[in-house]
This record gives structure tokens, C-alpha cells and sequence, in this order.
């Protein structure tokens, strides 16, 4: 299952046209959620606050991911795939001076699991631009951040499903226009599920009957040795 969110963004301020010209530094920035795009789909996370030295700084951001394989083998690994927050960059008045500086931004938040392990993992998402030149007040700019985190295992008993969720609560933002890097905490709601897939059982292997042979009657003991048995409700030999 994929969950789709939009993060949009708006930088807020940033030191006057003269000051950057002339050191290329930025004295303040501040990321401030805008509306979610038109079209944007997805089951919406909740907003973050993070706080950089600026100011707190509000986001509601939507993230791009799925589990693969789906669906997950229980007792086998799994890894989170196209980890995305998308973005609209938007333009303020004070922002437009820095027009072709670099703005990067990275952004950790723990990621939990269920019916897997480990139960919380960080994950990392990091985009980077230049800003278009010219850049005018209320105009956007694509922008994405691409996120990783470490492998999953799903659970070999007791699940049926493996989740994973994101939430900023915990997590921490830096934001960095020309040379200036900005580093906050970030705050958030609980977590909300980006992905699941179903769990189902491998397949019974046997690879050896102890003894092979038996008398015809019937009632001899046998072993049964292989992998995969843990759910078996019973064995039958020669149909019977």
C-alpha cells in the first residue's frame, strides 16, 4: 500500500539583497507550511513545528512511500521504497533577493514499525536547488526531498500486516541558503501509517522422513524434518 503526501513549504525571510550580495550569508530563514496543492492525494500526517533560531517554523507535509516485496514473507527482510517528501518552494518578497543561491534542506524524523523489527528506525530525507533567477514574490518551485532508512524484518508470528509510520516528533530540520546553515528540533502529532503490506506464512518444506519406511498396517512413528513447519495442523502419508 502506498500513501501519498505533499509537503509545500515557504521560505520566510532572509536578509536584504545588499547583505547577500556582499556576503552571500543569510540571517534568517524560516519554513512555513503553505496549502497543499491542488490534486495533492494521500492520507494527510500530522503538522510539524520545528524550531530553528529563527522562529518556530510550521510544516504539513505529505510523504511518497511503499514496502517492498508486497506481499512480505513473515520472518523475511523488507525495505521502505520511494521515500519522498514533494515540495513547493514559495517565493516571498525578501526570498526573491536570494534568487541562484543553493538551498538545501535535510530533514530526520523516526520512523516506527509494526509487525516488524526494529520497532523505530531514523529516517533521512535531503533535497537540494539553486534558486531560479529571477525568483519573484508568490511564484513556486518544484522541490523534493528523497528519504532512506535501514532494512525491515517482517514478524514470523503474531501478524498480519507490517506498517510503517512517520512522525516529526522527535526529528530535527537544518535548512541551508548559501553559506548560512540553520539546525532545529522538531516537534509533531503521533505517528500516521505511510505504507503496509500484508504478511503471509512461506511455504512448508520438508526435506526428510524419519524412518522411510514403515510396516503396512500403519502406526509407526515418524519425524517429519524440513522448514516452515511452525504453522502445520498435521501430516498425512500417502493420502491417508
Amino acid at each position: 500500500m502506498r500513501a501519498t503526501r505533499t509537503w509545500k513549504a515557504r521560505v520566510a525571510s532572509v536578509t536584504g539583497a545588499a547583505a547577500l550580495a556582499a556576503s552571500g550569508l543569510v540571517g534568517a530563514v524560516g519554513l512555513v507550511a503553505d496549502a497543499t496543492p491542488a490534486g495533492a492525494s494521500g492520507t494527510p500526517i500530522s503538522a510539524a513545528v520545528c524550531h530553528l533560531p529563527t522562529g518556530d517554523t510550521n510544516i504539513q507535509s505529505t510523504v511518497s512511500a511503499a514496502i517492498s516485496p508486497t506481499p512480505v514473507t513473515a520472518g523475511q527482510a523488507f525495505n521502505v521504497t520511494g521515500l519522498v517528501i514533494n515540495t513547493q518552494l514559495v517565493s516571498t518578497a525578501t526570498l526573491a533577493a536570494a534568487a541562484g543561491l543553493t538551498l538545501s534542506v535535510t530533514f530526520t524524523g523516526p520512523i516506527t514499525a509494526s509487525g516488524a523489527t526494529p520497532a523505530s528506525q531514523t529516517a533521512t530525507f535531503t533535497g537540494s536547488i539553486t534558486l531560479p533567477s529571477p525568483f519573484p514574490a508568490g511564484s513556486s518551485y518544484p522541490f523534493s526531498l528523497s528519504g532512506s532508512t535501514g532494512v525491515y524484518r517482517a514478524n514470523l508470528t503474531g501478524s498480519s500486516t507490517a506498517t510503517v509510520s512517520l512522525t516529526a516528533a522527535g526529528g530535527s530540520l537544518t535548512a541551508v541558503v548559501g553559506q548560512q546553515a540553520l539546525t532545529g528540533a522538531c516537534d509533531g502529532g503521533p505517528p500516521t501509517v505511510i505504507a503496509s503490506a500484508p504478511i503471509v506464512q512461506p511455504s512448508a518444506q520438508v526435506s526428510a522422513v524419519v524412518p522411510n519406511a514403515g510396516a503396512m498396517p500403519g502406526g509407526t512413528t515418524i519425524k517429519v524434518v524440513g522448514s516452515n513447519l511452525e504453522g502445520a495442523r498435521g501430516v498425512t502419508v500417502g493420502g491417508n
